[in-house]
């Protein structure tokens, strides 16, 4: 049975058959499928090509037309480590023109088509090994046709993989081949194509189990790969959800129609479980509620970012800080809670993850902190204020999760972005997760690194280890010299400083010209690039020169390095971009040192990288009259050549068809390039489309006044009703969208108008009723209905899980059992008690209340409660004194007065009282009551007063002094009172006597003298306290009662002295010794008989 060979059909030929008659495709896959079946003889008459130095053969289509093809080994679609035979279909040619067609490239990437003369032979089977080269059939170089039709015994071709990715080439799917209605159904499907034939490598990453990183430049086949993964998810499951995302609208769109040609070639329904492709800016938007404010906030581009800097901080180079502070300041900070990192750990990120402005940190803080103000303000949000929402919204469970993620472009992404994108999927494990990007697309430095992302993986995972990226190293889009220098450039950078993982020198495999540099007069070389065609660009470093530049050529088609990220073209010039290096060139160029630590002499390397790169066939360099030396050293002797101005004409090709002009402008307008889209519609003649694309381009720059003139003047409506409502003319907006029919945005318009009109109540009541609670709660706020507001604000919050916020709203309209469940759904047992503390307190359960509080850490809400509690239950002093306690003073005497508690009735009149005024009749009826401290209180208060107020008056007294003076020494007298009556009262009789006798009342004083005494055990104590006042023959009573022989001879001699028997008190004196009383009673019975001399000797 003859072998099958899996047919492959080149994308020309493929364009070629959809713009066909049904009859040759007809006989076109008739053809085909015999050539797949080797069915190659009789009616197919397949003929080995003279001249051509590879196999090429031809295959009869009918009588007039010949495929041409040639056969290759490549990898098996189910097994690629194996390499197995595939026929490539080129070209269909008629029969007179085949050998002439095989001279023609079809593309550049087919240069390999070129032949030396060799014989023709008929085949009527195919040989044993098609695919072999004819050197390795015929060794000796003699009859290779020969050996290649009949080799030698146990011949096995060595030839490696047929198919380097230089040619875009389909497998044509059995099922195609096998009906004649499948084939024409596949060939006219719209804008369609058919499955990419992959190349062993990238099958071997398809079949990679996750999670995937994957890096390969632009072309090497990255998206292709990551499309054909959701096309294997979508095989192996039926109901997991698939998710596509990318920064690019152009890619995403390119994505999902690849997806759709994909799953038709392999003949699935590509409606079934289609994933869902997004930008992020679109998920962003789908997970953020409408009513968000993120949700209706402006999106700020690095245009608005740039316009805004200008004003606060003009020599701050613009896009770096917009990386800084995008990827840097908020990309970097994972903290949901904040807009950017905080200032501290901000300025502790090392070199490798913030490059940039490591010497200028507090400035771009500062820079940082005023743009977000700004947003604020401006009511704005950037790509990664939209990014934190969302993250929000999805950790709330909002959007659901996706068992297989695919992120094209992951460069573009911040550390923030990441964790997003990893936190969407559904396996903890992360194995649907595919991350592709190309580091070298990083135009401006962001400190995007494969190593931080794989540090996401671990952690997202707790994985110990987690894949390296795989890389895919051919450049299937420019041309080998090409690639060879950007190669030269990126060993220098390494050279320089360092090689990093994410660096890889990439493999060329197409054949083409050299770069070329052009030393020549500037002016003869605008003259020869003025005019150029489709496919062409000039690539400059200097904003302000290709600004001038544009002007003289008259063309937008000149870009900046940055701006050219993710454009190619067939031809490009590199436009003095030396001059534009500040000087770091030259100086490595004589040798400066310390380059390995100049930050601009890197970034102008990647920019010359990238700018080298944006070509895929033709790359020239000017640079002035004379060749830089930069070009001319060792390491790119060989990669560029020397070529006159005039060489430029032929590369930038003036002529062009208004249908190549047309295409050129759809590839700038799918990509955003809206000035160079319309420059190529005008110049294809199509004047609507130039205005579309100017409208779009107003619309970037923010000129909504503009925008809006453009698209009026062709009629178009769509976007008119948006511009006039960011012109504030809302009223006009409401009635375009009238005429659109658009209800949605009728009815938000009417509710906008309201609001113009102060009739907040009523839009606050459409908005509720329109299910936009945000809204609604903002107007009912303006019309100062705040209950409502909060309520509604609450129960939107309980809807979105936001326990918090629905707590805080709950709690402020009272509602408190609301608020302490979802307290405790958020988990803040603290505040879920003040809350029940609260409800409590509205039902008077006091001892509840009180109970709650104390949980809720309130102590002084916790005693409150527990006085109304007694005060409830009728302890009215327990519970005044609870107040009182709690300086609740009012409160506190009212339930004194109730409960009857006169001294504490009277303690707080004492502390009321206004000692400015007479106080004696109050400190008399105090001390009638007998709350004698008080009243001394109340008189030391008074007192003090009427000191202070003396004090002042010097020696000068009114007669209101006297009445002042005699109030004090009342005061005076009731104070020393008070305190005879306290001693009394404590049966201090000595200190009651002496204070009474303080105010000459002897008769109290004595009374308290004698039950002084009277207290007295001891009879000898008792007897000497009765001396002392006078009381003889009671103190003798006392001393003989004790047998106190002493006592009872003091108090004799004492009787005697007072009844003045002054010798018999001297032998009184004398029997107890006391000599010095004895003296004293002789000197006065001396003096008593005048015996002067003897009484003075007695006292000397």
């Amino acid at each position: 049975m003859p072998a099958t060979y899996p047919i492959l059909i080149h994308s020309g030929f493929y364009k070629i058959l959809r713009d066909s008659q049904t009859e040759l495709r007809v006989r076109v896959r008739k053809t085909l499928l015999r050539l797949r079946e080797g069915q190659w003889g009789g009616g197919t008459r397949v003929k080995r090509l003279a001249g051509a130095a590879q196999a090429v053969f031809e295959a009869r289509v009918d009588a007039g037309d010949r495929l041409l093809f040639t056969a290759i080994r490549a990898a098996d679609s189910d097994d690629p480590a194996r390499l197995t035979t595939h026929l490539q279909v080129w070209d269909i040619v008629r029969h007179d023109e085949v050998r002439r067609r095989t001279r023609r490239n079809l593309v550049a990437e087919a240069e390999f088509l070129d032949f030396k003369t060799l014989e023709e032979f008929e085949i009527t089977e195919p040989p044993p090994e098609p695919a072999a080269a004819l050197d390795e059939v015929s060794t000796d170089g003699t009859e290779p046709l020969l050996h290649f039709l009949i080799p030698p015994d146990g011949f096995q071709s060595r030839s490696g993989e047929g198919i380097t990715g230089g040619v875009r080439w389909y497998l044509a799917p059995e099922f195609m081949l096998a009906g004649e209605s499948e084939f024409q159904r596949m060939i006219d499907q719209a804008e369609g194509e058919l499955e990419l034939k992959l190349m062993r490598d990238q099958y071997e990453i398809l079949r990679a189990p996750g999670p995937l990183l994957l890096a390969g430049s632009a072309g090497s086949g990255k998206t292709t790969i990551a499309i054909h993964r959701l096309v294997e998810a979508r095989s192996q499951m039926d109901a997991g959800r698939l998710l596509y995302l990318s920064y690019s609208p152009w890619l995403v769109d390119y994505a999902r129609r690849l997806y759709r040609d994909v799953m038709i070639a392999r003949g699935a329904d590509p409606r079934a479980g289609s994933p869902q492709f997004f930008t992020f800016a679109e998920l962003y938007r789908k997970l953020i509620p409408p009513k968000d404010a993120e949700a209706r906030a402006d999106l700020v581009s690095y245009e608005s970012f740039a316009s805004w800097l200008k004003h606060g901080a003009p020599r701050v180079d613009a896009p770096l800080a917009w990386e800084e502070v995008r990827s840097i300041l908020k990309g970097a900070c994972l903290n949901l809670g904040r807009p950017m990192l905080d200032e501290r750990d901000y300025y502790d990120l090392g070199r490798k993850r913030a490059p940039l402005f490591v010497n200028e940190r507090p400035e771009i803080f500062g820079i940082a902190q005023r743009y977000q103000q700004w947003l604020a303000a401006a009511g704005r949000a950037d790509q990664i204020d939209l990014c934190r929402a969302a993250f929000r919204e999805s950790r709330h469970g909002r959007g659901g999760k996706y068992d297989v993620i695919v992120c094209d472009e992951v460069q573009d992404l911040t550390e923030l972005e990441i964790a997003f994108v990893l936190a969407l999927s559904a396996d903890a494990g992360l194995g649907g997760v595919m991350l592709a990007g190309d580091t070298q697309q990083i135009v401006n430095p962001t400190g995007f690194r494969w190593a931080e992302v794989r540090q996401a993986l671990r952690k997202a995972t707790g994985a110990s280890t987690v894949p390296k990226p795989a890389r895919l190293r051919r450049n299937c889009r420019s041309v080998r010299p090409l690639v060879e220098l950007a190669n030269s450039i990126l060993t220098l950078k390494h050279e320089i400083f360092g090689r990093y993982e994410d660096d890889s020198l990439e493999d060329a495999i197409v054949e083409g010209p050299a770069p070329i540099q052009i030393a020549a007069d500037e002016k003869r070389v605008l003259d020869a690039i003025r005019n150029f065609g489709p496919r062409c660009a000039v690539l400059v470093l200097d904003e302000t020169e290709g600004r001038n530049l544009a002007n003289l050529i008259n063309t937008t088609r000149i870009f900046h390095v940055r701006d050219a990220k993710g454009l190619e073209f067939e031809t490009v010039i590199l436009w003095k971009l030396f001059a534009s290096s500040n000087g770091v060139v030259d100086r490595f160029i004589r040798g400066g040192s310390a380059m390995d630590r100049d930050a601009r002499f890197k970034q102008f390397l990647h920019h010359l990288y990238v700018a080298v790169t944006r070509a895929r066939r033709h790359l020239a360099v000017f640079d002035g009259p004379q060749p830089h030396p930069f070009w001319t050293a060792q390491r790119f002797r060989g990669r560029i050549e020397m070529e006159d101005a005039e060489t430029l004409g032929r590369l930038f090709r003036e002529s062009a068809t208004a249908g190549e002009w047309s295409a050129e402008g759809r590839y700038y307008f799918e990509r955003l390039r809206y000035r160079q889209a319309a420059e190529c519609y005008r110049r294809a003649g199509l004047l609507e489309q130039e205005t579309v694309a100017l409208a779009m381009f107003a619309e970037t720059m923010e000129d909504w006044q503009r925008a809006l003139s453009l698209w009026q003047g062709i009629g178009q409506l769509d976007r008119q009703g948006f511009l006039l409502e960011k012109l504030g003319r809302h009223a006009e907006a409401l009635d375009i969208y009238q005429k659109l029919g658009r209800a949605a945005e009728i009815e938000r318009l009417e509710l906008v108008l309201l609001e113009k009109q102060g009739r907040w109540a009523e839009a606050a009541k459409r908005w509720e009723d329109a299910g936009n609670p945000t809204e609604a709660v903002r107007c009912y706020q303006r019309a100062g209905n705040n209950a409502r507001a909060l309520t509604l604000e609450a129960t939107a919050a309980e809807a979105q899980k936001t326990w918090k916020r629905a707590a805080e709203c709950w709690f402020s309209v009272k509602s408190w059992e609301a608020a302490a469940r979802c307290y405790r759904r958020c988990r803040d047992t603290r505040k879920a008690a003040l809350a029940m503390a609260h409800h409590h307190e509205a039902l008077t359960d006091w001892p509840k209340a009180a109970a709650a509080y104390q949980r809720a850490g309130e102590p002084v809400r916790a005693r409150e409660c527990k006085a109304r509690a007694l005060e409830a239950a009728g302890e009215l002093s327990k519970a005044a004194k609870a107040w009182e306690r709690l300086d609740q003073k009012d409160r506190a005497l009212q339930l004194y007065q109730r409960a009857g508690n006169q001294e504490a009735v009277d303690r707080f009149r004492v502390e009321r009282a206004d000692i400015r005024q007479n106080q004696v009749s109050f400190v008399r009826e105090l001390a009638g009551r007998g709350s004698y401290r008080l009243a001394i209180q109340l008189a030391n208060r008074r007192h003090a007063f009427i000191k202070q107020r003396l004090d002042r008056r010097g020696w000068s007294y009114s007669e209101q002094d006297e009445q002042l003076m005699k109030e004090r020494d009342l005061l005076d007298d009731l104070g020393i009172e008070c305190k005879a009556l306290i001693a009394e009262k404590s049966q201090v009789w000595e200190k009651a006597a002496t204070l009474w006798r303080r105010i000459d009342k002897e008769d109290r004083a004595a009374i308290a003298q004698a039950k002084a005494i009277d207290a007295i055990a001891d009879p000898v104590s008792r007897g000497y306290a009765l001396l002392k006042i006078g009381k003889y023959e009671q103190a003798r009573d006392a001393f003989e009662s004790a047998g106190y022989n002493k006592g009872i001879a003091q108090t004799q001699a004492l009787v005697c002295e007072k009844n003045k028997d002054w010798k018999q008190a001297a032998d009184l004196w004398q029997s107890i010794g006391d000599t010095v009383r004895c003296a004293a009673a002789m000197g006065h019975a001396a003096a008593s008989r005048q015996d002067w001399l003897e009484a003075a000797r007695w006292y000397g």
